[in-house]
């Protein structure tokens, strides 16, 4: 055993543990399928560590702070945070990097002095930004405890992480399993993770015999290069109110292994800072990047009520749950990153819902195999592109995607100190339906995920009903213009989903802010593409709105498709390249060339 402290009593002083060694070291084998790496701390025993109590990990920003400012106010200074803690401050807006450490030097109220300026804009405000029948959206910067007073630590040789590795191993003499377990709360752990590997700095790995379970609850692993934590065939593990800042590739990675994971509880943790492995082929990432990285399915678990922020590439990338179900994943927050949840599928049909996204170049994006999609019970505002949901690879059946009961916002009327970050912001991407479907890697696919990959299947519908869309109007904040409710997909060349609306309500929508169709691309015209002709797929889209709630009035939308428009009943809009026309009859013809 190795222990400091219990839940009574809990060590106060300073305790640092350095793991020391360099790549080419000889490995710990545990097993026969367990290598648990070098300059390791392998645990099959007890590893219990209690370091000094923090009653909050976190604080909200209660006014905004400006590049070169170094005081900030908080919603409340938790009282055990002290002159010298050092404290992380995440990104507000879609800049993936504009996280930033800073150590208090001075508390007054709820004032911190800062040892120097920030260096980037974070947004603050007195209260949360808006409360919705999916959630609180609340896109006040936070700000996190970072100082812990026990650390375990890897040495800065060779480039090369520590780890902490919780397995378990076979006695066969007395046929005896010894099951690692670690109760660590208020422990940091720095540099362990081992850089181009899957030695992540915290593991638990291949241990599924009854045993105590493994807790970890108020610890920092951070500034690592390569993963921070794994778990991987492994069951009965608990994290919660942790903070994973600043690891390659993967924060915190959970992969069935050998023996398959059940009984897993994340909740409440924050996941800063992930960056992307520096590793590309032919233009397409060869490495998956995801900050958390859950593909598969867990008994009796549940992932909840974290934040992800700060992310280079995916900042969650898990499937989906049971049609129409949240699955094990449920009130998760993403922002400030490329993508917020890719969702992978769990079978013919996927279920998307119970999250938050905010601040993100695509907040929800699935192109996996499927047939149908539902996505419910989300709340996303802010986005370059709020919902992509595409399906395909499963022929000869008719391909349905719902969006139901669902909050989607252009822009929040925060401060936007850069223009950009509010302006040509789209709700949903109108769907479609292919042959074939994206693949994870390092299995190639053409990126960015939303890229069409293959033909397109024509019997494709997307329903949408009980959204409520709101703050689409450039007239709203000066300098943010363009946003869209409906963008049709630029890469669709062939066919889109027919759309159908129902049931939604308007808040704050311009007449023109309904959709935008792109025009066909000049490129498209050749022998590799389309034929001597524009694609006629682009200029072939339906959205219907069959009972009046998003237009006024029952009406169909199509891009500018002169030929087909009826100058009786059709008002052609420029500024969303679109014929808006009264009435629900209009339908579409497709021929599809066998050649």
């Amino acid at each position: 055993q190795l222990l400091a402290g219990d839940e009574n009593e809990r060590f106060t002083g300073k305790a640092k543990i350095i793991l020391t060694g360099k790549r080419k070291d000889p490995s710990l084998i545990m097993s026969e399928v367990l290598d648990a790496s070098n300059k390791v701390l392998g645990v099959t025993g007890n590893l219990t560590l209690y370091g000094r109590q923090i009653s909050s990990i976190s604080a909200r920003l209660s006014a905004p702070v400006n590049a070169g400012s170094n005081t900030i106010e908080l919603d409340s200074v938790p009282a055990d945070w002290e002159i010298g803690d050092e404290i992380l401050l995440l990104p507000t807006q879609r800049a993936t990097n504009e996280y930033e450490t800073r150590v208090i030097t001075d508390i007054s109220g709820n004032t911190l002095t800062l040892d120097k300026a920030v260096d980037f804009y974070h947004f603050g405000a007195p209260t949360s930004t808006k409360t919705v029948t999916q959630g609180t959206i609340d896109m006040r910067g936070e700000v996190l405890h970072l100082t812990r007073n026990i650390e375990i630590r890897g040495d800065s040789q060779d480039n090369w992480g520590g780890r902490v590795f919780i397995g378990q191993v076979y006695e066969p003499i007395t046929q005896t399993f010894f099951r690692g377990k670690a109760i660590l709360d208020g422990v940091s752990l720095v540099n362990c993770g081992q850089a181009n590997t899957s030695f992540a700095g915290l593991t638990f790995e291949e241990m599924n015999q009854e045993g105590s379970d493994s807790y970890i609850v108020n610890t920092v692993v951070r500034d690592s290069n390569g993963w921070n934590a794994k778990i991987s065939g492994a069951n009965y593990v608990k994290i919660e109110k942790s903070i994973f800042f600043k690891g390659v590739q993967h924060q915190l990675v959970i992969k069935s292994g050998v023996l398959g994971v059940s009984n897993l509880e994340i909740k409440n943790n924050y996941i800063v800072g992930m960056k992307k492995r520096a590793i590309t082929t032919n233009g397409n990432d060869a490495d998956f990047q995801a900050a958390l990285y859950a593909d598969l399915k867990m008994p009796s678990s549940s992932i909840s009520g974290n934040i992800v922020a700060g992310c280079d590439g995916e900042c969650i990338a898990a499937i989906g749950g049971p049609c129409g179900d949240s699955g094990v994943l449920a009130n998760n927050v993403a922002h400030s990153g490329e993508i917020g949840w890719l969702v992978t599928s769990p079978g013919n049909c996927i279920g998307i819902s119970d999250f938050i996204g905010y601040k993100l170049e695509d907040a929800v994006v699935s192109y996996f195999t499927s047939s149908s999609a539902v996505a419910r019970n989300l709340a996303l505002t802010d986005n370059k592109r709020s919902l992509i949901i595409n399906t395909g690879g499963i022929d000869n059946v008719d391909h349905n995607i719902q969006v139901k009961d669902s909050y989607i916002a252009g822009i929040s009327l925060n401060t936007y100190p850069i223009t950009a970050e509010c302006s040509q912001l789209f709700g949903i991407y109108i769907p479609v339906s292919t042959t074939s479907v994206k693949s994870i890697p390092p299995t190639q696919s053409s990126l960015p995920w939303r890229k069409i990959k293959s033909p397109t299947l024509f019997k494709s519908y997307l329903t949408v009903t009980n959204v409520v869309f709101e703050n689409f109007d450039d007239s709203l904040v000066s300098g943010c213009t363009g946003n869209k409710i409906f963008k049709s997909n630029e890469y669709a060349s062939d066919s889109s989903s027919n759309t159908f609306i129902s049931g939604v309500t308007l808040n704050s929508v311009a007449t023109d802010a309904k959709v935008w169709f792109d025009p066909p691309e000049d490129e498209w015209i050749g022998v590799d593409n389309c034929g001597g002709w524009y694609c006629t797929g682009i200029s072939n889209i339906l959205i219907k709105d069959t009972d009046g709630s998003f237009t006024g009035q029952p009406s169909v939308l199509f891009p500018n498709n002169k030929g087909v428009a009826d100058s009786d009943i059709c008002t052609f809009s420029e500024s969303q390249n679109a014929y808006v026309c009264t009435g629900t009859g209009y339908g579409l013809l497709t021929f599809e060339s066998q050649d």
